[in-house]
């Protein structure tokens, strides 16, 4: 009997830790930052649910690395992320969490890899919509950090720029859309805007979940403490004169672009904008994983 008992102690032990592994998550950093921004989170992850593979990408960090062109980091990551998930243990998908520049990334991985098989995607203050805020370019060597806000689009949009700098790429000026719209060579082409490829939106549709996450600042001056205006994490912005634009509104999505509207229409995008939760919070604050995070993964 007691043999027995062991035996059904044993499978039940391997059956529960088997049951809270989630599939493998890979992680990717934002500007400036580098893989060990997710140490936090991956000790936890462990510890809520052991054995769970996570890998945070050591790719494309600090200074003046992470600053490099989006298109030049989304190739070379892609290759990356190609290579690590041929391994038995990506079989059958994986997640992918990322954070502010690294979330914008990620999303655009999700259309530029072809039959990539990311289960899950999670946003984490992601500027999907793109960044028009001080606190985007004052890091920047010269010419960006002598430049007022109202200035950083001349620069920004030159070609020389928009081949160098990931900043550049992210630069939304909502008083200069026609300049944005013929000039900045990344986020329109991702964002459905321009002509697109059509595999983008192909690809896109392969995501089962889609969860993008950012804190709501209304009535605050700046964004979040990292992107600005704040709303470009949940894909919305703000006009010319300082309004918000709501998702709803923006052009990408009534045309569904790129497929997002697709998702959203199936039910496969939740998005989250608990209020004052800061830049770094969704990867320095446990409390916030385990309520904002971890449920959308398994």
């Amino acid at each position: 009997y007691m043999g027995a008992l062991g035996g059904t102690r044993m499978v039940f032990g391997w059956f529960v830790s088997f049951v809270v592994a989630f599939r493998p998550v890979l992680m990717l950093h934002g500007i400036e930052s580098g893989a060990s921004d997710f140490a936090l989170m991956q000790k936890h992850l462990n510890e809520i649910h052991p054995n769970t593979t996570s890998i945070s990408l050591p790719v494309f960090e600090g200074e003046p690395d992470s600053w490099a062109a989006l298109q030049y980091q989304i190739e070379h990551i892609a290759a990356n992320i190609t290579t690590i998930t041929s391994a038995p243990i990506f079989a059958d998908g994986y997640h992918l969490v990322c954070h502010s520049q690294g979330a914008l990334i990620c999303r655009c991985l999700c259309q530029y890899m072809d039959n990539h098989n990311v289960r899950t995607f999670v946003s984490l203050a992601g500027p999907q919509v793109g960044v028009y805020g001080i606190d985007f370019f004052t890091f920047l060597p010269a010419p960006f950090a002598n430049l007022t806000l109202e200035e950083v689009y001349w620069i920004a949009y030159q070609p020389i720029s928009q081949r160098l700098v990931s900043v550049a790429n992210m630069w939304n000026d909502p008083h200069h859309q026609q300049m944005f719209l013929d000039r900045n060579t990344f986020l329109p082409l991702f964002n459905g805007l321009k002509e697109t490829e059509s595999h983008f939106k192909q690809n896109f549709l392969r995501l089962q979940k889609l969860v993008f996450l950012v804190g709501n600042f209304t009535g605050q001056d700046g964004g979040d403490g990292g992107i600005d205006p704040w709303q470009s994490g949940v894909w919305g912005y703000i006009d010319d004169k300082g309004n918000e634009v709501l998702l709803e509104s923006q052009r990408f999505y009534q045309n569904d672009s790129f497929g997002l509207r697709t998702l959203v229409e199936d039910g496969r995008v939740e998005m989250h904008t608990p209020p004052l939760v800061s830049h770094n919070q969704w990867i320095d604050d446990t409390q916030i994983m385990e309520q904002y995070i971890f449920p959308h993964l398994d």
